[in-house]
């Protein structure tokens, strides 16, 4: 059984979703471990395929390669928006939780939501005075950030270019308990009687080396105090392999050289913030996405 789930894990890791224009946001603060694959040679032996897959454990999850692909155009046939972004599929102890999960994260792409139809509006506008019009385009892409048997944490960026190309990204975060299926807030994963303003000065303390170097605005500390008021909702956050992370876009407390920038505070210094629930086991089994084609073939063996 150890050499079926390490045959999964390799697999799952050599195909990972290509081509999806996501990276690892940069990290000043502290940089997770990386994690490295197995030379070819060094690839356990095939298991005995007469072995059912509900034997199987450990959650898998999948998106779509090539991603999803919605095009929006007017009554002319001008094309106005292009949007891709993933489709997801989980497989679980439990099926029932796991196609929640996956009808969750479709919903909240939904290329007939707000977030599209309110650019859709815009291109339309702007194409009706264009001479050289050139189509918007709009893409969401996640890379889970933490995969065990309790919890699927992902970061995610969404890019939006106008119709002279010039793009803006803004991070996004999704975090599910994949026991009960429900879509996490930061509130939900804290003790009792922690409010989420008390994690401030955690999360400066930790970009801390970031802000002696001068990588950051003067006025960094304050920013995040009042993001992190308790009137605020935070949403920039998701749990990796090593702590609770916080991510901010370019221009919120650094210029737009220094990228994304992350505090990760370590689960060591969590134990009396963090819900016990939402501490990792010992081994994460899976950081990447692998293809819709690849998750078939398991299911089918």
């Amino acid at each position: 059984m150890k050499r079926i789930l390490t045959l999964f894990l390799m697999i799952g890791l050599l195909y990972c979703l290509p081509g999806c224009g996501l990276k690892n946001p940069e990290v000043v603060s502290t940089k997770p471990e990386t994690i490295e694959t197995a030379a070819p040679d060094t690839y356990p032996e095939a298991p005995d395929s007469t072995e059912p897959p509900t034997d199987y454990q450990l959650p898998l999850i999948a998106v779509s390669a090539p991603p999803m692909e919605e095009v929006f155009t007017d009554a002319n046939g001008t094309v106005l928006l292009c949007y891709t972004y993933q489709d997801l599929r989980l497989t679980l102890k439990d099926p029932v939780t796991a196609d929640a999960i996956s009808l969750d994260f479709l919903n909240l792409l939904d290329p007939m939501g707000a977030a599209c139809e309110e650019i859709l509006q815009s291109a339309k506008l702007e194409s009706q005075n264009a001479t050289n019009w050139s189509p918007y385009r709009f893409s969401k892409f996640f890379t889970p950030m933490r995969l065990d048997n309790g919890i699927l944490s992902m970061y995610g960026v969404q890019i939006l270019s106008d119709s002279t190309g010039k793009a803006s990204s803004t991070g996004i975060s999704l975090t599910y308990d994949l026991l009960t299926g429900q879509r996490l807030t930061l509130a939900q994963i804290l003790r009792e009687g922690i409010a989420i303003d008390a994690l401030d000065q955690a999360v400066i303390d930790s970009l801390s080396s970031a802000a002696t170097e001068g990588i950051l605005y003067d006025d960094y500390a304050q920013t995040i105090s009042s993001l992190f008021s308790s009137n605020s909702l935070v949403e920039n956050w998701y749990l990796s392999e090593n702590g609770l992370c916080f991510f901010f876009d370019p221009y919120e407390i650094a210029p737009y050289s220094a990228g994304t920038v992350i505090a990760e505070i370590p689960y060591s210094a969590l134990t009396r913030v963090l819900k016990e629930a939402y501490f990792p086991e010992e081994t994460v089994v899976l950081t990447g996405f692998i293809t819709m084609e690849a998750f078939a073939g398991m299911e089918a063996d």
